[in-house]
């Protein structure tokens, strides 16, 4: 892990995946302070703005990270940072849910887990705006099953937390999407059972 001044950690292969772009209001930023401030983040209305190769960060978080670009993250992208952390989880979320891991015997004395592998990936951007919009008109109980972070974990612990599904899939290309049509709030569990079923949220 690499750590900032500022007191802030971002794994290091992460940070050699960046872009060398510093354009916008992340120019000279701290990038490790905005990987850490995506982790947190929680989805809100506002200004946004997008860096030369399409991530998408809010410009009021952009503006407060502290004007340092020392160690390994120094000239790396802070949008492409700040989306590398919100979107950690989820990225991981839907890889196991559309491409199942793989099935295998059962092996009741264990095997070795966490050896380190580089992948390159191909990933759709996803709008911010697009998911606060949903979220408000929606709100953040889960549409299938009812289930509401908030009430079960306490509001300080899930903070709104829930996850955003595409009715109509990304992976068929680039489009238009609706947050109010187009966008339906759900659990992890229900999330993952529609991705079973092609993204069909009719099952439901």
């Amino acid at each position: 892990m690499a750590n900032c001044q500022h007191g802030q950690s971002m794994p290091d292969d992460l940070i050699v995946a960046l872009h060398d772009s510093q354009g916008g209001t992340g120019r000279h930023r701290c990038v490790v302070c905005a990987y850490a401030m995506g982790v947190n983040y929680v989805a809100a209305a506002g200004e946004t703005e997008a860096c030369t190769y399409g991530s998408v960060a809010p410009t009021p978080i952009l503006a407060t990270l502290p004007e340092n670009q020392g160690g390994p993250g120094r000239h790396k992208c802070t949008n492409c940072a700040f989306v590398l952390g919100m979107m950690g989880d989820l990225v991981d979320l839907e890889g196991e849910a559309l491409g199942e891991v793989a099935e295998a015997a059962p092996d009741f004395t264990g095997a070795v887990e966490g050896t380190v592998a580089y992948r390159l990936h191909k990933v759709r951007e996803r709008s911010p705006s697009n998911r606060a919009a949903a979220l408000l008109y929606h709100g953040n109980k889960c549409a299938a099953c009812g289930f509401f972070f908030d009430e079960v974990y306490t509001p300080a612990h899930a903070k709104g937390f829930i996850e955003v599904h595409h009715v109509k899939p990304l992976s068929t290309g680039e489009q238009f999407v609706d947050p109010l049509q187009d966008l339906v709030p759900l659990c992890a569990n229900c999330h993952r059972m529609v991705h079973r079923q092609g993204g069909d949220t009719a099952m439901h």
